[in-house]
Protein backbone atom coordinates (compact mmCIF):
# COMPACT_ATOMS: atom_id res chain seq x y z
CA UNK A 1 0.00 0.00 0.00
CA UNK A 2 1.21 3.49 -0.85
CA UNK A 3 1.72 6.07 1.84
CA UNK A 4 -1.26 8.46 1.65
CA UNK A 5 0.88 11.32 0.31
CA UNK A 6 2.00 9.16 -2.62
CA UNK A 7 -1.60 8.08 -3.30
CA UNK A 8 -2.76 11.71 -3.25
CA UNK A 9 0.05 12.66 -5.64
CA UNK A 10 -0.98 9.92 -8.11
CA UNK A 11 -4.62 11.00 -7.89
CA UNK A 12 -3.76 14.67 -8.42
CA UNK A 13 -1.62 13.70 -11.45
CA UNK A 14 -4.74 12.20 -12.99
CA UNK A 15 -3.31 8.70 -13.45
CA UNK A 16 -5.12 7.08 -10.51
CA UNK A 17 -8.44 7.22 -8.65
CA UNK A 18 -9.33 6.26 -5.10
CA UNK A 19 -10.86 2.79 -4.71
CA UNK A 20 -13.06 2.52 -1.62
CA UNK A 21 -12.57 -1.26 -1.63
CA UNK A 22 -8.77 -1.16 -1.65
CA UNK A 23 -8.53 2.05 0.36
CA UNK A 24 -5.77 2.99 -2.03
CA UNK A 25 -5.10 4.72 -5.33
CA UNK A 26 -5.56 2.43 -8.34
CA UNK A 27 -4.89 3.13 -12.03
CA UNK A 28 -7.82 4.78 -13.82
CA UNK A 29 -7.80 1.98 -16.42
CA UNK A 30 -8.87 -0.50 -13.71
CA UNK A 31 -11.89 1.51 -12.51
CA UNK A 32 -15.44 0.17 -12.89
CA UNK A 33 -18.62 1.95 -13.95
CA UNK A 34 -19.21 2.72 -10.26
CA UNK A 35 -16.47 5.27 -9.62
CA UNK A 36 -16.10 4.22 -5.97
CA UNK A 37 -14.55 0.86 -6.90
CA UNK A 38 -12.00 -0.70 -9.22
CA UNK A 39 -13.36 -3.49 -11.43
CA UNK A 40 -12.10 -6.26 -9.12
CA UNK A 41 -13.79 -4.76 -6.05
CA UNK A 42 -16.92 -4.01 -8.05
CA UNK A 43 -17.21 -7.64 -9.18
CA UNK A 44 -16.60 -8.97 -5.67
CA UNK A 45 -19.08 -6.64 -3.99
CA UNK A 46 -21.71 -7.16 -6.68
CA UNK A 47 -21.49 -10.89 -5.96
CA UNK A 48 -21.80 -10.26 -2.22
CA UNK A 49 -24.85 -8.04 -2.75
CA UNK A 50 -26.40 -10.72 -4.95
CA UNK A 51 -25.88 -13.36 -2.24
CA UNK A 52 -27.48 -11.09 0.36
CA UNK A 53 -30.50 -10.54 -1.88
CA UNK A 54 -30.84 -14.29 -2.49
CA UNK A 55 -30.75 -14.96 1.25
CA UNK A 56 -33.73 -12.67 1.74
CA UNK A 57 -31.75 -9.88 3.41
CA UNK A 58 -33.17 -6.75 1.81
CA UNK A 59 -31.84 -4.10 4.20
CA UNK A 60 -30.67 -0.92 2.49
CA UNK A 61 -26.90 -0.54 2.50
CA UNK A 62 -24.66 2.10 0.94
CA UNK A 63 -21.75 -0.13 -0.08
CA UNK A 64 -23.21 -2.26 -2.91
CA UNK A 65 -22.00 -1.31 -6.36
CA UNK A 66 -24.34 0.47 -8.70
CA UNK A 67 -25.89 -2.19 -10.93
CA UNK A 68 -26.34 -1.02 -14.47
Amino acid sequence: MYPIKEANKLISNGTHKWCVGHLDAVPIATMSIDDRYCQACYDLLQGEASLLAQSGDRRKRNWPPVIV
